[in-house]
């Protein structure tokens, strides 16, 4: 039965909540993970896939296209192909290699979701990549949404996104490969300590292993589990979002409801990736002598009458 397929009943349940008739998109990169993925949702009964596959032009990627378009063409699935070159991205928005590879990629994936009329992606990201973006985050000096890591469904722009691997080790991902004989392309740059993400899973990590033991990785995503409610509730007492905000609603607000008010408003108004920096400046218009402060992509904020406002 399809329950049996996966070593973690949760995966089960994640993917039991969606509807097997409707359409979706998968990201599928070729790697070990979303090649695993891609076949355990064939098998689970999912037809209507729209395989999504995105070279980020950062290394020679024939291997994986390759692989992808066969088993496209053996699962008779339609593939979507897309291609950026993301050092240059980078360089022009001034964001790190990872942040403009992933912004790409929601972008090529956005695409996706508009042209075949699917707001839904299914993702292979699991427990250690989870793990791995906790960590991330807290050296980063996140919030408690931060701490919450990334959800088993979320939205990101006009996508919903779905990770029903949350639960999974790459050990147990690993040994479904195995098992299904799935093929895969291993990608080079993981082993590359050229990025941060890199550095915490192959440095990092085997520290806190030998530090703290095998417990850490359940500690971990307890924490996020956690940090996940209280992150749900807080959110759910932010005032709704609205074109402006307005400073007698910010000052009558606790601390921890402005500063998610003013995020979720950046956020929601196309602000690339707001943190607290970006907060705190929005903030300042509240009560300081300066009434425009500058944000990321040549946006600014501006305060006019008791109103705040964002320009280009």
């Amino acid at each position: 039965s399809p329950d049996q397929m996966f070593p973690d009943r949760n995966v089960f349940q994640n993917l039991s909540r969606q509807n097997r008739q409707k359409k979706y998109l998968v990201g599928v990169s070729g790697g070990l993970d979303s090649m695993v993925l891609l076949q355990s949702l064939h098998d689970a009964g999912f037809r209507k896939l729209v395989i999504c596959h995105f070279d980020h032009g950062l290394r020679p990627s024939v291997k994986e296209q390759s692989l992808v378009e066969a088993v496209g063409r053996r699962m008779e699935l339609p593939v979507e192909f897309g291609m950026a070159q993301t050092r240059l991205h980078a360089k022009i928005e001034g964001l790190s290699i990872e942040a403009a590879a992933r912004d790409l990629r929601y972008r090529f994936f956005e695409a996706c979701a508009k042209h075949h009329r699917c707001p839904r992606i299914f993702l292979a990201h699991h427990a250690d990549d989870q793990i791995e973006t906790i960590l991330l985050n807290i050296f980063r000096g996140s919030g408690v949404s931060g701490l919450a890591g990334m959800r088993h469904e979320s939205t990101i722009g006009k996508l919903t996104v779905l990770r029903p691997f949350l639960p999974l080790t790459r050990e147990q991902i690993t040994d479904v490969a195995k098992n299904l004989r799935i093929r895969f392309v291993e990608d080079p740059t993981n082993a590359s300590p050229a990025h941060t993400r890199n550095r915490i899973r192959h440095q990092l990590i085997p520290v806190i292993r030998d530090v703290v033991g095998p417990s850490y990785r359940p500690a971990l995503l307890r924490l996020a589990e956690i940090a996940s409610f209280e992150d749900d509730f807080v959110t759910s007492q932010v005032p709704e979002i609205t074109e402006t905000l307005s400073t007698s609603t910010l000052r009558s607000l606790p601390p921890a409801l402005r500063r998610r008010l003013v995020m979720s408003w950046l956020r929601t108004h196309g602000v690339h990736e707001p943190g607290l920096s970006e907060v705190k400046s929005v903030l300042s218009l509240l009560d300081g002598p300066t009434a425009k402060i500058n944000l990321p992509q040549n946006v600014h904020a501006r305060r006019r009458a008791g109103i705040i406002f964002l320009e280009c």
